[in-house]
């Protein structure tokens, strides 16, 4: 079942702080990885956080937010 924006600005926000507290690699037996770029992560939040917002709002303010901006 698909996650609603909520529940995955949570998990964003829970990997953000994995990367802040734990690192941004990860290494066993000689590998090394990369978790998720904390760049991109922090647009993640931001648009999901936008989206949660507008899911709040009225209608017209959810369409307005759903819209993007061509000026």
């Amino acid at each position: 079942m698909a996650k609603t924006d909520a529940e995955l600005l949570d998990l964003v926000d829970a990997a953000i702080e994995s990367v802040l507290t734990k690192g941004q690699a990860v290494g066993a037996m000689g590998q090394t990885w990369t978790k998720a770029d904390l760049t991109q992560l922090y647009k993640m939040r931001a648009d999901l956080q936008a989206r949660v917002a507008a899911a709040k709002g009225s209608p017209l303010r959810r369409a307005v937010a759903a819209a993007p901006y061509r000026g």
